[in-house]
């Protein structure tokens, strides 16, 4: 069957049905949700249609594409009422978008259907933490164990409370209740032992918080090859001149409004972003998966209409997320891979490049839970290669940049913003081309609270985390010396 054909016989329906059940029990989600989505067009009545788009929602969320599956989950819930899975997985998909309040409410319609689901219970007290309610949290929290809830996302919740609250012995002990030490394929296990880190660390216990983020991070997979990134590099630098990307520049769209915000996780990224929108007229898109698809497709000498369609497309869900500001910020950082592909697309473009200490970048980075897209923070013997190819991928860029003219960059490191942050505001938003009068957003929103460790939601911009490195000195000595040279240049500026 062509893509975009309407199947309508019902024997065709539920055959799209059950080979996207079968692609999705298998994890092929993008695959999955093409059948649902056939299954869909064709449906010949409204709880067919409402059960296809609850999967086709489903396998959206399964395969991280995340903004994507809100419509198809609303669609199916409006019909489907009483189905607790729909609102639970919206609420999903609503938390890693950082809509942090239509997430919550999605937990409450799932417990209005049933007030005792355990797992919605949990993350609607995970969200009001994340959404720094803690008043509100607190209740929840006092009420779960009124009742006799017990789950470990709860427990998790609690620790993250109790940064800000206080109350971390007690949070500790939950904590430890909680610790599987044969257990060391679990992600679940990994945010309990991230977590107690994070008590330890608070209370100035930082030997003790180390030995949890090490037991942390060898939980889950360990699958990043150095050499492999090494190759990846080299082929981008190879493939990316200044005279591919011109070529593919011709094709390019004269808009302004999108500033990539990019630079090494940890980086200062969500700092930028939140400096930006103090300025009038910036949306915030949060960290957009986009430019990584697009550059899938997108390389050195693919026809001039296929660049037009790409930065067709990024605009478009530019206007999903703001149809009126001059300027949408995307913060993905990773998108320092693909700068070639956006100074094709976009031309007229800012971007900034967050930099920080490597020594405090890198231990932000081993001592942050990440499942699964950054690999290379589970082993501490893998953190400088990382960087260092980073830093050869960024110099690339800055080198072809200022060869083509366009787009422009600004670097931006986390110390000298975080130090005067007004002043960085004032500049950041000049050189987007929107003078900052102070009359946007003067503090992080709940979009940006994902990217935050729990104890910093609701403080803005905060100096702790500036030279962090020295309370782990020892643990983190390896990694200086493999990164002498990058830490010499940072310090000489």
């Amino acid at each position: 069957m062509s893509v975009g054909a309407r199947p309508s016989d019902r024997v065709t329906i539920d055959r799209l049905l059950r080979e996207g059940v079968a692609w999705a029990r298998r994890g092929h989600h993008e695959r999955a949700a093409a059948a649902f989505e056939q299954a869909a067009k064709g449906a010949p009545d409204a709880p067919t249609r409402a059960l296809a788009h609850r999967h086709l929602g489903e396998a959206l969320h399964g395969a991280h594409r995340f903004a994507d599956a809100i419509e198809p989950l609303r669609l199916a819930e409006h019909v489907l009422s009483h189905d607790t899975a729909i609102p639970a997985t919206l609420a999903l998909c609503l938390r890693e978008l950082g809509r942090t309040r239509e997430a919550i409410d999605a937990c409450r319609r799932c417990l209005r259907i049933d007030p005792a689901m355990t797992g919605a219970i949990a993350m609607e007290i995970e969200l009001l933490v994340r959404a720094g309610h803690d008043s509100e949290a607190s209740e929840r929290i006092a009420d779960a164990d009124r009742r006799g809830v017990r789950d470990e996302n709860i427990d998790l919740a609690v620790g993250v409370l109790a940064l800000r609250t206080g109350g971390r012995a007690e949070a500790a002990a939950r904590l430890r209740h909680r610790l599987r030490p044969t257990d060391t394929g679990s992600g679940r296990q990994g945010m309990v032992r991230f977590t107690l880190g994070d008590l330890l660390d608070a209370e100035g216990r930082y030997d003790e918080a180390w030995e949890q983020y090490a037991a942390g991070n060898a939980c889950g997979p360990d699958a990043f090859d150095p050499v492999r990134w090494e190759t990846r590099v080299d082929r981008t630098l190879a493939a990316w001149s200044a005279d591919a990307v011109r070529g593919l520049q011709r094709s390019g769209s004269a808009s302004e409004r999108p500033v990539f915000i990019v630079g090494m996780p940890r980086s200062g990224t969500t700092l930028a972003e939140m400096l930006l929108g103090r300025c009038r007229g910036v949306a915030r898109a949060g960290e957009l998966m986009d430019v990584s698809r697009l550059a899938r497709t997108l390389t050195p000498g693919v026809d001039g209409s296929a660049v037009r369609r790409g930065a067709g497309a990024y605009l478009a869900r530019l206007d999903e997320i703001d149809t009126g500001a001059p300027r949408v910020t995307d913060k993905m950082p990773l998108n320092f891979l693909h700068l070639g592909v956006v100074a094709a697309m976009f031309p007229h473009a800012s971007i900034v490049h967050c930099r920080r200490d490597p020594r405090d970048t890198c231990l932000s980075c081993f001592t942050r839970f990440f499942h699964t897209e950054h690999l290379w923070t589970r082993r501490l013997d893998w953190l400088a290669p990382y960087f260092t190819q980073y830093e050869r991928l960024m110099a690339h860029w800055a080198g072809v940049l200022r060869e083509l003219g366009a787009p422009r960059m600004i670097e931006m490191r986390y110390e000298d913003a975080t130090a005067d942050p007004d002043a960085w505001a004032r500049r950041l938003g000049e050189f987007a081309g929107l003078p900052w009068d102070g009359s946007g957003a003067s503090n992080e929103s709940e979009r940006d609270a994902p990217t935050l460790r729990a104890d910093q939601v609701g403080k803005g911009v905060y100096t702790t985390s500036v030279r962090r490195h020295e309370h782990y000195a020892a643990h983190l000595a390896p990694v200086c010396r493999a990164l002498a040279a990058s830490i010499d240049r940072y310090n000489a500026g």
